[in-house]
């Protein structure tokens, strides 16, 4: 039990900061409508939102091909093909 639960606690903090991003299919990405809904108006927070999620996923995209050689790497590229597939 002592081995298995430092990689599993590991495993629920990385998926819930990856839930928390600020990309529209994520929880993240609600929280900011809600939050920009409130400040801008409803009118304004669906392109703000579209393109800072879509920024995201192009960063994490990037980084995972700077990270490819390491060892989660390929994992963090994987997510962000993901999420720019998820955004379009």
């Amino acid at each position: 039990v002592r081995d298995f639960y430092p990689p599993s606690a590991q495993y629920s903090l990385m998926l819930t900061v990856f839930n928390i991003l600020p990309v529209s299919v994520l929880d993240g990405g609600r929280i900011l409508n809600c939050v920009l809904g409130d400040i801008l108006g409803m009118n304004n927070t669906g392109k703000i939102s579209d393109a800072l999620g879509m920024a995201v996923a192009e960063s994490l995209t990037l980084a995972g091909l700077m990270l490819l050689h390491r060892e989660l790497g390929a994992a963090v590229f994987c997510a962000g093909i993901y999420l720019l597939i998820a955004e379009c």
